[in-house]
């Protein structure tokens, strides 16, 4: 049967492995010009340029007002960065049209790149390293409906790690990143239900998985709507549902705890092996960072405690242990 899995999974290994690296070049291919925008009711002007970009070199001030871009005209900092740096490849030169209030100057820039090697290498390295556990895992473990939800509950993570540098105007990526973020949370809740002990699922349960599609529903809609328009007003609409889905994320980890920290008492009493306990706490570890240092911080004060990458490192220790101590937790999975 190992062997049977085997034959079924390494392929599509190789496969999300190819993925990854596609998203990761796709990534590398959109451009910048390093410039901090202010955006005015009639447009935007540079309020930064750092010294050590192309734009520094002209004759751009800041101050001034950015008009048209290879004739397109620039109403928001939306039309620069979607129709311009996401469409552009960095090295690129492109015409930029600047008013100082005065006279309107044309400049040629070429454009640079947005994400550094170090930054595309550091998620892809996160994205396959994660892959590749997972898969190990899968292949160690014997098959059950609890460890099948732990694997697209880490597989997705692994894509989210890369797709997080997808370019935001790309709709066919961008769909496929919300996706894959509605599966990680239909995985984490089913997951949970099945850990250590079956359990049904409650009034709670449902309102909270169904909280979980209305805000991605919501996300979509808004996000495709805002494509069409590249409104300021329908962008701030797209930022209210990231809030919404993270609002969704939080809830269904505090579920998830609560149904786990349930399954412990009741094992408590029956007198179970110590591993029961050990991986619920490190799971519960685990679920609770994220709402207590990004989800609820994002919602209530725009900016996360620390940054999303840091949570990976969490991962890696629930990933590693079950690796290192399989023959004592395999039956947890089951």
């Amino acid at each position: 049967m190992k062997n049977f899995n085997r034959i079924i999974l390494i392929p599509f290994y190789f496969l999300f492995f190819i993925s990854q690296l596609y998203i990761t070049y796709k990534g590398s291919l959109i451009s910048t010009d390093k410039a901090i925008y202010e955006e005015r009711d009639d447009g935007i002007y540079f309020k930064y340029i750092p010294t050590n970009s192309n734009l520094y070199k002209t004759n751009v001030s800041i101050g001034d007002r950015l008009l048209y871009v290879n004739d397109i005209k620039i109403e928001n900092k939306h039309y620069l960065f979607n129709l311009i740096f996401d469409r552009i490849k960095p090295s690129s030169e492109v015409i930029y049209k600047v008013s100082d209030g005065e006279k309107i100057k044309t400049v040629n820039l070429k454009l640079e790149k947005r994400f550094s090697v170090f930054e595309l290498l550091f998620s892809l390295f996160l994205g396959l390293s994660f892959l590749t556990l997972i898969f190990l895992i899968i292949l160690n473990y014997p098959l059950s409906t609890t460890i099948i939800s732990f694997f697209f509950l880490f597989l997705t993570l692994s894509f989210i790690s890369v797709f997080i540098n997808v370019p935001f105007s790309n709709r066919i990526l961008y769909f496929i990143f919300m996706f894959l973020c509605l599966i990680n949370q239909l995985s984490l809740f089913l997951f949970t239900k099945n850990f250590l002990t079956n359990s049904k699922y409650s009034f709670i349960s449902y309102l909270v998985i169904i909280t979980v599609f209305l805000s991605i529903a919501i996300w979509m809609a808004n996000y495709l709507h805002w494509t069409s328009t590249l409104k300021v007003i329908d962008y701030r609409k797209v930022m209210q549902s990231v809030k919404l889905f993270q609002l969704s994320i939080s809830l269904n980890i505090i579920h998830s705890i609560i149904l786990i920290m349930k399954k412990i008492l009741k094992l408590y009493e029956k007198g179970n092996p110590v591993e029961y306990f050990a991986s619920s706490y490190l799971f519960i570890f685990i679920l609770l960072t994220y709402p207590i240092f990004y989800s609820l911080p994002i919602i209530l004060r725009k900016r996360e405690l620390i940054p999303f990458y840091f949570f990976f490192l969490f991962y890696y220790i629930a990933l590693i242990l079950m690796l290192r101590y399989k023959s004592k937790l395999y039956k947890v999975f089951l």
